[in-house]
């Protein structure tokens, strides 16, 4: 059977306390009891560190994407605009009413390209809809529609298809 002794300690500030010791106790140091004390804190902290870096780690790297596809949006919506304002711009002054159907479409991936995107999946539609037998005459709308295949830098099987659209309206004077 184990014998139990209580043993009377004061602190510093003259408070009483009584502790049990068995004999195991006995046997160990106090500094022994501190060191083994603090390696196990030291183990939660690592463990807790390398879950918590998991979880940044992932949350930044879902934030870089989710902002490398909002950028690609907004390229290639600028991108759809530039190619309404070349359409309206090379268009407008033609006395036969051709359109710069193909000039529209490579300006749009050279614009697109200038922010370092792969453009070779991109599908450029430029539609009058007003059409009529000139299209490109006054008062005519022109429609840049661009869809881009979005490739995310995290591998996933998810892809994204991208379509923007402007539209732009002729008007200019023949005086």
């Amino acid at each position: 059977m184990m014998k139990l002794r209580a043993k009377s300690r004061s602190s510093m500030f003259g408070v009483r306390s009584s502790e049990f010791e068995t004999p195991n106790r006995q046997l160990r140091t106090p500094n022994a009891q501190l060191r083994t004390d603090k390696r196990v804190a030291r183990g939660a902290v690592q463990i807790e560190f390398a879950l918590t870096i998991i979880i940044v780690m992932f949350v930044m790297f879902w934030m870089w994407e989710l902002i490398m596809l909002t950028y690609t949006m907004n390229v290639m919506g600028d991108a759809a605009k530039e190619g309404v304002r070349t359409a309206i711009v090379r268009g407008a002054g033609t006395a036969s009413g051709t359109c710069p159907t193909a000039a529209v479409t490579s300006r749009v991936q050279e614009f697109a390209a200038m922010s370092l995107h792969d453009t070779s999946a991109m599908t450029v539609n430029v539609t009058y809809p007003d059409g009529g037998t000139t299209p490109c005459s006054a008062t005519n709308r022109v429609r840049v529609e661009v869809f881009y295949p979005y490739v995310p830098y995290i591998k996933l099987p998810l892809n994204y298809a991208l379509h923007t659209s402007a539209e732009g309206r002729f008007i200019f004077n023949r005086s």
